[in-house]
């Protein structure tokens, strides 16, 4: 029957005759099987381990190695390609996984976009804003620009900066009078002060008066007006025709004569430096080195001692005649 249990015919079967009898008691099933499980926790976990190239964590440090079967080749192992991260030099061990991809929910993504707009709108007010700013400033400078032009315009323009004639100065002048500049001057009235070109009313004075060394114009404001300054040459000796002639009708410069017929002369001007007498025909005009001649000739009858030299007498260039007050003296 199906619920009855078998039973133990052991006993009444006989052993054959060449068989050995074993004693397959409880206590050597219970030896074999605990040998097994011991043999078969050595084994099956190393040679896991050997084939798939990963350590086995259960063993015990000071285990023996187990034996391996010689029919049992282990697997080798397959070295890892290194990745672009790691091979880099400054990459970190462990960073090179790849993240997950984040799936987000629908409120995130809302949050999200709206975040954007909220931002987009705030950049278009502030654009707005800044080119609003940036015009109310161009009309600010427009304005100030406009203003400075127009206080250019008319301070350039102004009455303050008209030239007026007579309005000029003179100064260190002898001979050449206030009067006798103003024909040089006049060209240039009504024109604005820092129009009037100085270099050329100094040439002009230069060019029109003999007796004139240097000429100095400056621009001088409130009121506008020309400050000229004159150095006139000094003069060494006078020019007459003959000893009763009493004023001198020409000056002996340095190297030339001047005519005094263009100039207000008055002897008190060189009171300081008393000036040679000399008689000479007039003439248009004199030889440079004969009048050197006669500087040197005056110079060192002034350096005798006891004689007064009144004057000097080169009506004939051959024949020079010295008149002292003591003797006259013939110098051929």
């Amino acid at each position: 029957m199906s619920g009855a249990e078998p039973a133990d015919n052991s006993e009444a079967l006989p052993l054959a005759a060449d068989a050995e009898e074993f004693d397959l008691t409880l206590t050597e099933w219970e030896t074999l099987l605990v040998g097994s499980d011991s043999e078969a926790d050595n084994s099956n976990p190393s040679l896991f381990a050997s084939r798939s190239g990963i350590q086995d964590l259960i063993r015990r440090p000071g285990m023996p190695e187990p034996e391996l079967d010689d029919d049992i080749e282990p697997m080798p192992e397959v070295e890892e390609a290194p990745t672009e991260r790691r091979t880099q030099p400054g990459a970190k061990p462990g960073k090179n996984k790849t993240q997950p991809k984040l799936r987000k929910s629908r409120r995130q993504l809302d949050r999200a976009r709206r975040r954007q707009m909220n931002y987009l709108q705030r950049r278009r007010e502030q654009k707005k804003l800044r080119v609003f700013y940036n015009r109310i400033r161009l009309c600010f400078k427009l304005c100030f620009a406009l203003l400075w032009g127009v206080l250019l315009w008319e301070t350039l323009h102004s009455p303050l900066w008209i030239f007026k004639a007579p309005n000029y100065q003179v100064r260190n002048q002898h001979l050449v009078a206030d009067k006798q500049l103003a024909p040089m001057v006049q060209r240039w009235v009504g024109q604005a002060i820092y129009t009037v070109d100085v270099g050329a009313v100094a040439k002009d004075i230069e060019d029109r008066f003999d007796i004139v060394d240097r000429a100095v114009v400056r621009r001088k404001l409130f009121p506008a007006r020309l400050d000229i300054q004159l150095v006139e040459k000094q003069p060494w000796a006078e020019l007459y025709t003959d000893e009763k002639q009493t004023q001198p009708y020409g000056l002996v410069v340095p190297d030339a004569m001047v005519g005094l017929s263009d100039y207000h002369y008055n002897p008190a001007f060189y009171k300081a430096q008393p000036l040679r007498k000399i008689l000479l025909t007039p003439r248009a005009s004199v030889p440079k080195d004969f009048l050197k001649r006669l500087q040197e000739i005056a110079w060192q009858a002034d350096q005798i001692p006891g004689m007064h030299l009144l004057s000097v007498d080169a009506r004939n260039q051959q024949l020079v005649t010295l008149n002292f007050q003591e003797v006259p003296v013939i110098d051929g």
